[in-house]
């Protein structure tokens, strides 16, 4: 509280027995007593300036906020608009004078305190778990704030944060930069960077350019998560066979799988992943018919694998299939590989048909030991554990043995391996706890959407995990939350009505984040939210606090690199149908506010493109026209009398794209389309534009492959990373002066 620390614990003995909790039993008591006691803690923190204090009243959860100083009193004022703002309680920022009449507000009085803030979440249950949880995270954010000095350089933690958080949104500079932060400073090992590479090039269908890294043999070569390996055999498949598929002759693809990929594939085939995509299948069957040998287990599995494919995907699968695969195909082969024996020893260890015995445990240790994984470590640990006393003393008698035991207890002290993401949102409150960074790739490989929510009962248990969430050391639910957008999105289905309120949860869990701490790689996490919500529609009321909830999260003071987010935002509410005007109005009027104050920083383009969605909402000139426009940043030719064809399934962003292209660049051509399947026209103009945008994240599969099928040789065709306008005008912009 900004007192000595005696101070305020004397004021919270007094305090305690005023504020009411016991009223509060069972579920609804376990589910926010620890943020509550947390909350209250601040009393005897000497970095919170000020204190809050918890207190039910008339069943319903009240706040009371009191500081020592003025100036404290002004810095808490500031806090609690940024964290608890009317959008989730009924704070007004106004200060009130305490009523002697109620006892606990008589005992603020006599200890000095006469005066204060008091809110509260009314009735609103689920918005008083926000409340309460925002004001716990702002607590451990004050502290943590007070440990780090202002020239601290970000963590490698920051990073990958930034990095996920990037893949979400499709902002590549932000990944780029992220991977380019953690090379310059030398803070992950060239593998590791490689994979991260892997994992960017595909987010943006970059398939040749991951066969084109440097890394792309060492990959092959490397330990690596069964995620790395899909990504890597799908891009050697886009690469290298894709376009021999429509020829018609199985052969030709054996015969350029043996002469262009296996060269460089190293041992990328040597074990499938447990989930595969359909190219990356395909791959793993062009590797089994290249090998001669009737590698039936693989292809069981396989098949098993593509149910889960669309069905054009299934049907090549199966034609490749029998082709090269007879159902009468002998038995396999067994795999006396190394590697197979090692991890068959592990299972014998996992099966327990027998006592725990000495001989099998020196086998298990050494087995562990070459297979060197962090599952195979536990089994081997748990398995010695297990052991008589006697022999357990005799195995690690052996020097090897015991180094060995030793190396890995220490490896997996405080891993965890969650079940699902309820498991893992529970867990994060374990001091201990240690998760494999590249854990979450294993869910996006293995964890099927339909699979782990496949009810409305573990739906509401997911989304009960994330409301309930405490604040926690180095913001670990910031670090999962991208990893759960990542997997939603990867669901053919996304976004799904049936999930509505899991997508609203991990919504307002990012806002509460931006409200304290903004960043423009979170804004953006947050917009994909909203667009998702607004794509699946909602009431006014519902309307109403989506919007306002995300004005308050905006920043007062905005910075050169927010206008890309900014702009994203104004597109999303401008586009969707909206059944409340005046929320609509009201967002607008808050991202114009930031607009204006970096206006003398925007580009052309952004200026021509805000103005000309502030046309949606009234606005004539949203931003200024009349100052000093920054240039382009990089000039390399002139759209003037060039045709340039956009294709999206957008039509609002085709059409204002459309408007603003031919405002910039006077003489310019510009043709739309929005054909969902293949035509002579999209045909046309694939053969004639002499720039094709192609916005292949609103577009059909089969118009982008016909585009791309007959675009001439060293034709400029362009594939932004955004939905919007914004993407589409900034690749042209930097590439083109008007």
């Amino acid at each position: 509280m900004s007192l000595k620390a005696s101070d305020g614990s004397t004021l919270s003995a007094h305090v305690r027995p005023l504020l009411g909790w016991e009223v509060m039993r069972g579920r609804q008591l376990a589910r926010v007593q620890g943020n509550m006691e947390y909350v209250l803690g601040t009393l005897e923190d000497d970095l919170f300036p000020g204190a809050i204090i918890p207190a039910v009243m008339n069943r319903e959860l009240h706040y009371y906020a009191v500081a020592p100083t003025h100036a404290q009193q002004q810095r808490l004022l500031a806090l609690l608009r940024a964290s608890v703002g009317r959008t989730i309680t009924d704070f007004s920022g106004e200060l009130v004078y305490f009523d002697a009449a109620y006892e606990l507000e008589a005992l603020l009085t006599e200890h000095g305190y006469p005066s204060g803030f008091r809110f509260s979440n009314r009735s609103d249950a689920r918005r008083g778990r926000y409340a309460l949880t925002a004001l716990a995270r702002l607590r451990h954010l004050v502290n943590q704030s007070g440990s780090l000095t202002a020239n601290q350089p970000r963590t490698t933690g920051q990073e990958l944060r930034r990095f996920e958080m990037s893949l979400v949104a499709y902002d590549k500079r932000g990944a780029e930069q992220a991977i380019q932060f953690l090379q310059s400073n030398m803070r992950l090992d060239a593998v590791n960077l490689g994979a991260m590479s892997v994992r960017l090039l595909s987010r943006f269908q970059e398939w040749e350019q991951i066969c084109q890294l440097d890394i792309f043999p060492s990959l092959c070569q490397a330990r690596r998560t069964g995620k790395i390996t899909d990504l890597l055999a799908e891009a050697a498949y886009r690469t290298f066979i894709l376009d021999l598929e429509n020829k018609g002759d199985p052969s030709q693809l054996v015969a350029a799988f043996n002469d262009r990929i296996l060269p460089k594939a190293g041992n990328l085939f040597a074990t499938c992943p447990d989930y595969v995509s359909p190219m990356a299948g395909r791959a793993f069957l062009l590797a089994a018919a290249a090998s001669g040998l009737p590698e039936t287990e693989l292809i069981d599995e396989l098949r098993t694998i593509s149910d889960h494919w669309p069905e054009e995907d299934r049907n090549s699968f199966e034609y490749l299939r029998q082709h090269f695969f007879q159902e009468s195909a002998g038995p396999k082969v067994a795999d006396d590989s190394p590697e197979s024996d090692y991890q068959f020893q592990i299972d014998m260890l996992q099966s327990r048909e027998s006592i725990p015995n000495l001989e099998r445990a020196r086998a298990g240790v050494f087995a562990a030991s070459q297979l060197d994984t962090t599952e195979a470590f536990r089994i081997a640990i748990a398995y010695v554990d297990s052991l008589e006393e006697e022999d357990r003393n005799t195995l690690l008698s052996n020097s090897f043995n015991r180094l060995a035991y030793q190396r890995m207890a220490e490896l997996t002290a405080g891993t965890f391996t969650p079940e699902n993401w309820v498991e893992w949102i529970r867990a994060l409150e374990r001091e201990d706890l240690y998760v494999p960074q590249d854990f979450f790739l294993t869910a996006l490989e293995s964890w099927r959407v339909s699979e782990h929510l496949e009810d409305g009962r573990r739906v509401s248990e997911l989304v009960d995990a994330i409301e309930s969430a405490v604040p926690v050391p180095e913001d670990r639910l910031l670090d999962v939350l991208p990893a759960l957008v990542q997997w939603l999105q990867s669901d053919p289905g996304c976004p799904d009505s049936s999930l509505r309120e899991l997508y609203r949860a991990i919504y307002n869990r990012i806002l509460l984040h931006l409200t304290v701490r903004w960043s423009k790689e979170t804004a953006s996490v947050a917009g994909v939210l909203l667009e998702a919500l607004l794509e699946l529609g909602a009431d006014r009321e519902d309307y109403d606090q989506l919007l306002d909830d995300m004005g308050d999260a905006l920043p007062t003071e905005s910075g050169r690199t927010d206008a890309e987010v900014f702009l994203e935002l104004a597109e999303t509410i401008a586009d969707y149908g909206s059944p409340s005007p005046e929320s609509r109005l009201r967002l607008w009027v808050r991202i114009v506010e930031g607009l204006r104050s970096i206006g003398t920083r925007l580009s052309e383009h952004e200026v021509v493109l805000a103005n000309d969605i502030g046309q949606v909402f009234g606005f004539d000139e949203a931003v200024p026209t009349a100052q000093e426009i920054a240039p382009a940043t990089a000039v390399t030719g002139d759209l003037a009398g060039k045709m340039v064809a956009v294709y999206t399934l957008t039509e609002s962003v085709s059409r204002r794209t459309g408007r603003i292209l031919q405002k910039l660049y006077p003489g310019i051509r510009v043709e739309l389309a929005s054909d969902t399947v293949g035509s002579r026209r999209l045909e046309e103009l694939a053969r004639r534009a002499d720039i094709f945008v192609v916005c292949w994240r609103s577009a059909t599969h089969a118009a982008t492959e016909l585009i791309k099928r007959h675009r001439p040789t060293g034709a400029a065709t362009i594939y932004p990373t955004g939905n919007g306008s914004s993407s589409i005008l900034r690749e042209l912009q930097e590439n083109y002066s008007p």
